[in-house]
């Protein structure tokens, strides 16, 4: 059934997701048409946003939402009849009345942008400058008293192909999460079925990520860059692939489960621009409004990142991969949407059965940016929480300059290019935010 209205204006848009790879894009509908339309006439109906509040005033709940977050109350999943053809179901949609003339729009298949795996280094460390933070590293750019947790820990969402928490270091930093009063011990979330329970990984992208984000150290398995940090673990992705509708709802679900950061280590495998993608584009958007800063890997196509969304797009982070020779990696989409360079050749991480394994891909140039950005939330929640970045726009040109200015060593195809991006110097970044949070007005706690 149609479990409530969507929207507190008489007439606005309202688009469907269909299950069979399309979208449906309606008229505009009010609130109360859709009250009153019986579901079974047409095809069952589910929120795309299974965790929105299935309450029975939401027209009063929805008019308390950021504009960003009400436009996400558009979408709708829809569920076809088995071997009902999709021509037929638009017929009968159509003869809805507050339906109107329904248009179908192109629903883009998303793929992992890993390589295969080449030969075992972690040159990263040092190209980096990754300080050893568990052997007592950081504590020559800090204070000890910093390198304790203030308050809960930051916490990363890694979309993807769902992570096993089967490494003894790994599943010390996974995010619990509630479930009818409860906590799984190795939890996570599965946006394609939407359950709590079909989590794994069966396929070794997500626990590769997880491996380079979390602080494991093992010279055969990985060294992980980040510290003091939760992993949110949501599954998006089976056998190399994923819908928007589910990328959609594991953003959601990352936000409302407090996520600072979402790495996307994943992208569309063709062109696909902002403007081609207005579904994708408004939960990229609620996330930059909420203060989570999407990581985005900036593709393996070897072309310009302008044509691939959401690489290309200004709200997100976005990050290109070198070689250990700092040369832009032959594979890696390029482009004045580059923000950051990290390695992506030959990286040393985890595999599903939380054994080293050796991948190359802009993917893991991602996951390597984001343990940078986490880490410096972690050590100087100020640069979240500070009076000074309550606006999400100033909050987010913020650690962008940040890793910007902590980029020192120049790539040699981007000087080819006349191009900017460099490659990150974690040391200088934390000395950098650690300046940076000084000046800025402390926390005010909440009453």
């Amino acid at each position: 059934t149609l479990s409530s209205s969507s929207a507190a204006s008489d007439v606005y848009k309202r688009q469907v997701l269909l299950n069979n790879d399309f979208l449906l894009k309606c008229p505009e509908v009010g609130p109360k048409e859709w009250c009153r339309l019986n579901p079974k006439k047409v095809v069952d109906h589910s929120f795309l946003i299974t965790t929105a509040p299935k309450i029975r005033n939401f027209i009063s709940y929805y008019e308390r939402l950021s504009e960003a977050e009400q436009k996400l109350h558009r979408y709708y999943e829809v569920s076809s009849s088995e071997g009902e053809e999709i021509e037929d179901l638009l017929k009968e949609i159509s003869k809805q009345e507050i339906f109107g003339q329904t248009q179908v729009l192109d629903d883009p298949m998303y793929t992992l942008l890993a390589d295969e795996p080449w030969h075992n280094y972690q040159y990263f460390l040092k190209k980096m400058e990754i300080p050893n933070m568990r052997d007592g590293g950081a504590t020559t750019l800090m204070p000890a008293s910093t390198l304790r947790a203030k308050g809960k820990q930051p916490i990363v969402a890694i979309i993807d192909t769902g992570i096993n928490f089967n490494n003894a270091e790994l599943a010390k930093q996974y995010e619990p999460v509630p479930q009818n009063g409860g906590e799984y011990k190795y939890p996570g979330y599965n946006a394609i079925v939407r359950n709590f329970q079909d989590h794994e990984d069966q396929d070794g992208h997500g626990t590769f990520i997880a491996g380079l984000l979390s602080s494991i150290k093992n010279e055969t398995k990985g060294h992980g860059v980040a510290y003091q940090f939760r992993v949110l673990n949501i599954k998006a992705f089976s056998k190399g692939k994923s819908s928007t509708a589910s990328i959609c709802n594991s953003i959601f679900f990352a936000i409302k489960n407090g996520a600072s950061i979402i790495n996307c280590s994943w992208g569309p495998p063709f062109h696909r621009k902002e403007d081609d993608d207005e579904v994708l584009k408004d939960f990229i958007d609620f996330a930059y409004q909420e203060k989570a800063i999407c990581v985005c890997a900036a593709g393996n196509q070897g072309n310009n990142v302008k044509g691939y969304y959401p690489a290309s797009s200004e709200k997100v982070i976005t990050v290109s991969a070198s070689n250990r020779n700092d040369i832009l990696m032959e594979f890696s989409n390029f482009g004045l949407g580059i923000d950051i360079v990290a390695p992506g050749e030959s990286i040393l991480s985890l595999d599903q059965n939380a054994e080293g394994t050796i991948k190359s891909g802009t993917s893991f140039a991602a996951a390597l940016i984001s343990g940078c950005i986490v880490m410096i939330l972690g050590f100087f929640p100020r640069l979240k929480y500070s009076p000074d970045h309550e606006n999400p726009a100033i909050y987010f040109e913020a650690i962008k300059k940040l890793l910007q200015d902590s980029a020192v060593t120049k790539i040699k195809s981007y000087e080819e290019l006349n191009e900017a991006a460099k490659l990150l110097n974690v040391t200088k970044l934390l000395a950098e935010a650690r300046k940076k949070s000084d000046r800025l007005m402390p926390i005010i706690p909440k009453p």
